[in-house]
């Protein structure tokens, strides 16, 4: 890893993505703004597949700073926390590894946004998915000012750690939040075998059987 400072750390959790990062990686090298401008973080939680091949080579090949970190932890959260780490940027932007930009303009748009109205975060109003979903506290939904969450981690928790994340965030004295209508953003929704399609439907299963 370098020690170069650098305006945007992309934080990128993974769990078994081989049939994802590839397509999550290269919306990021697409980006219209220079790749000296950010620098990837990917995290490696307990994959047993090519994920992690698949992200190193593509890394490797890209040109941008980036740091690989493998964990054996299991809770997206605390991974994000471990990206925290190492992360050198003025600001913050967590991508989850099966999503993907939409825009080329993605990082611009929301560095430019920012920078102008000098607010805490920016925060994507719209986004696309396979099927409908409300999920307004999404982390990769918020593109935030390092210095505004010094300190702040996520929580130990299977489900909804961004969602307790962000509304600690949005508590902090001074908070202040600049929006952008654009679709910049594809969340992978519903995605098999993800955290969130097994919890769902394991609430699907238990309410059947009370039903």
């Amino acid at each position: 890893m370098s020690e170069r400072k650098t305006d945007i750390s992309i934080i990128i959790p993974c769990y078994n993505l081989e049939n994802y990062i590839g397509r999550c990686l290269k919306s990021v090298f697409e980006q219209s703004l220079d790749g000296i401008r950010y620098e990837i973080i990917l995290v490696s939680d307990s994959c047993t597949d090519r994920t992690e091949e698949i992200a190193k080579r593509m890394l490797s090949e890209s040109g941008v700073d980036f740091s690989m970190v493998s964990v054996n932890m299991r809770l997206v959260g605390l991974v994000r926390n471990k990206g925290l780490e190492y992360a050198q940027g003025k600001y913050l932007y967590f991508l989850d590894g099966d999503d993907y930009f939409t825009d080329k303009y993605a990082l611009q748009k929301m560095f430019e946004r920012i920078e102008a109205e000098q607010t805490s975060v920016v925060y994507m109003t719209r986004f696309e998915s396979e099927e409908p979903v409300d999920d307004p506290y999404a982390i990769w939904r918020f593109f935030i000012r390092k210095s505004f969450v010094s300190g702040l981690k996520f929580p130990m928790q299977q489900m909804d750690e961004d969602w307790a994340y962000v509304r600690r965030m949005r508590s902090r004295e001074g908070y202040a939040e600049s929006r952008i209508d654009d679709v910049l953003y594809h969340y992978t929704y519903p995605r098999e075998g993800s955290i969130t399609a097994i919890f769902r439907a394991l609430q699907a299963a238990r309410n059947k059987g009370h039903g």
